[in-house]
C-alpha cells in the first residue's frame, strides 16, 4: 500500500470547512464576512418590502435592458489583490446583454454587474 502526501490545509480552507459543516439554529443564517462568522435571523418583511421596491424602480426606469438575481454569489477581483473576494448581495443587476446569470457555477465576475445591494 503506498501513502500519498496530502498537501496541509491553509487557515482560509480551515475555516470554510468548518462554516460549511455549520448547523444554524432555526430561523436563522451563517455569513462568513471578512473571515469573521455571523450568525443573523434571516431578512424581515420591511427588508424585502423594501429590496422589491429597488427591484421594481431599477427595471422600470433603467435605460438599459436589465438583469437582476437574488443572492447571487459575485467574486471580487481587483488589480493588486492578493486574491479575490467574494460576496452574496441581496440583489444584483446587470445589463441582459451580458447574459451573466447564464455563465456555468455559482460565481459570476464582478465586470459588468450594474449595481448590488447588501
Amino acid at each position: 500500500m503506498t501513502a500519498m502526501a496530502q498537501e496541509p490545509l491553509t487557515g482560509e480552507e480551515i475555516l470554510l470547512d468548518f462554516f460549511l459543516g455549520l448547523e444554524t439554529p432555526d430561523g436563522c443564517r451563517a455569513e462568513l464576512i471578512e473571515g469573521e462568522l455571523v450568525v443573523a435571523p434571516a431578512p424581515d418583511n420591511r427588508h424585502e418590502r423594501i429590496l422589491s421596491k429597488i427591484v421594481k424602480q431599477v427595471l422600470s426606469t433603467s435605460h438599459t435592458d436589465m438583469d437582476v438575481s437574488g443572492n447571487k454569489g459575485i467574486e471580487l477581483s481587483a488589480a493588486g489583490l492578493r486574491s479575490s473576494s467574494y460576496v452574496i448581495p441581496d440583489a444584483t443587476f446587470a445589463p441582459s446583454s451580458l447574459d451573466l446569470f447564464d455563465l456555468p457555477g455559482n460565481w459570476i465576475p464582478s465586470e459588468g454587474v450594474a449595481l448590488s445591494s447588501r
